[in-house]
């Protein structure tokens, strides 16, 4: 699957999916067993999972959202998602004021993706900033795709990271 197709996926279908997802994951063992989850904030046509930062709120554990500053990404807890702003990519992340940043706190770290294979490759959007970011952390880590987006192979080097689990709307598994 490349971006294109992702996007062609009509918006009605991408919040069903979405909704679909997102209930399938809070039901999982890894989310119920984390305190800390870390997240993205979806943007264009990626999974949208604040319906999870919503729980994550309702079930008081503890959000964090990743904040980008001199090419570094870090994760940042975030208390409301008033308190975010946009970043140069029109992202929204934790304002530049907000010192909580915790990254070796989170338990669970759910990793955007382009598309990924059973065996936990993931193709990224080319900037390497969660690569690095878990070679520093040893973090638990989850892809939250749609089926259409787990595909057979991926060119990868000795730098990328090895998603641990994958769900999709029809599929949950450990890599």
């Amino acid at each position: 699957m490349k971006l294109d197709d992702r996007n062609s996926i009509p918006e009605q279908t991408r919040f069903a999916l979405s909704q679909k997802i997102c209930n399938k994951f809070i039901q999982t063992d890894i989310y119920i067993k984390s305190d800390s989850i870390g997240c993205y904030y979806p943007i264009g046509s990626e999974v949208d999972i604040k319906y999870i930062f919503l729980d994550i709120f309702k079930k008081n554990k503890k959000l964090f959202l990743p904040k980008i500053k001199n090419d570094i990404i870090n994760f940042t807890i975030v208390k409301n998602l008033d308190s975010l702003i946009k970043n140069r990519f029109g992202i929204l992340e934790p304002a530049a004021d907000n010192n909580h940043t915790i990254s070796n706190k989170i338990d669970l770290l759910i990793v955007p993706a382009i598309a990924v294979t059973r065996s936990g490759m993931r193709l990224g959007y080319g900037e390497g900033y969660y690569d690095k970011f878990l070679t520093l952390y040893k973090i638990r880590t989850i892809s939250i795709v749609y089926d259409d987006q787990l595909i057979k192979s991926i060119p990868n080097s000795e730098y990328d990271l090895v998603l641990d689990y994958i769900i999709t709307e029809t599929n949950y598994f450990k890599t």
